[in-house]
């Protein structure tokens, strides 16, 4: 059954911001490629979207223990919103800054902004 969702195997996936440059080393040349190689503030934030993918995705034990092991190794500033122990995931995402904006809001803002650097 899932064959039909890719069935010429044409989707590129990752699951960490180092396999994404990995990836595009392999598949570009050099020129095209340094695009995709992130610092270390989007390269944090990259490993905790697709653990916050996975987890909303799969609900397993094991997406939640990643996903909790990836905003425990949120370091840098740009991440400050999404520092904090994640219980229920629908709480944590709807917990605003002291500026009113919620992590889901401020989770699109940042996805963008990284995707724009691509």
């Amino acid at each position: 059954m899932t064959g039909l969702l890719d069935p010429k195997d044409w989707n590129i996936t990752v699951g960490s911001a180092q396999e994404l440059s990995t990836k595009a080393n392999e598949f570009l040349a050099a020129e095209f490629a340094r695009s995709f190689s992130v610092d270390k503030s989007d390269g944090e934030f990259v490993n905790f979207a697709v653990a916050l993918r996975n987890y909303l995705g799969h609900r397993s034990d094991g997406s939640r223990t990643a996903l909790k092991s990836a905003v425990g190794s949120l370091s840098e500033s740009a991440n400050s919103i999404f520092q904090s122990a994640i219980g229920d995931v629908g709480t944590y995402l709807k917990r605003s800054d002291s500026t009113g904006v919620t992590r889901a809001v401020a989770f699109a803002q940042r996805l963008i902004l990284v995707a724009e650097k691509l």
